[in-house]
């Protein structure tokens, strides 16, 4: 009886924890649109960092932009960092190879995959200079269009 009583006990304490960490999360999520909306209503000044990054995106420069921002020592890093990242990902996925090994198959899901690599990279960005804007933009429509094509096309894949 004494073992029952006992395992119900932690059990209830066991529940009782993931509920409370599951709503710190979602507060956490709350708290990131909060602060994403606030971040909008401020104007940035930019500093010479962030116009050498912006220059260097201008210019189709991504490996050198991605060695310089790696680091992620600051917010204007990680934002060009995820930004040259994803450029660079969608310029490779025309030359990638996504035969699935053994089989002359084309992998959707690997490609749908890449798709979502640059979208979620895109949508981790903070702010963005005006400069590249509708660049980014266009990237992040023709990634969401392609990504669900792909992923349509993998559906029928796995009938």
């Amino acid at each position: 009886m004494k073992l029952i009583i006992t395992m119900l006990s932690v059990l209830f304490l066991i529940t009782g924890c993931g509920t409370s960490d599951q709503d710190s999360t979602n507060q956490g999520d709350s708290n990131k649109i909060e602060k994403t909306e606030e971040a909008e209503n401020k104007t940035i000044e930019l500093t010479e960092e962030d116009k050498k990054f912006t220059e260097l995106l201008i210019a189709e420069e991504y490996d050198s932009l991605i060695n310089e921002t790696v680091d992620l020592k600051t917010e204007s890093q990680k934002n060009f960092y995820f930004l040259a990242s994803s450029f660079k990902l969608e310029r490779e996925i025309p030359t990638k190879s996504y035969v699935i090994e053994g089989t002359d198959k084309v992998s959707n899901r690997g490609i749908q995959t890449d798709y979502k690599v640059i979208l979620n990279n895109i949508n981790k960005v903070t702010y963005l200079p005006e400069e590249i804007e509708d660049r980014v933009n266009q990237l992040k429509a023709s990634a969401e269009e392609k990504e669900a094509h792909h992923a349509a096309l993998a559906a029928e894949d796995e009938k």
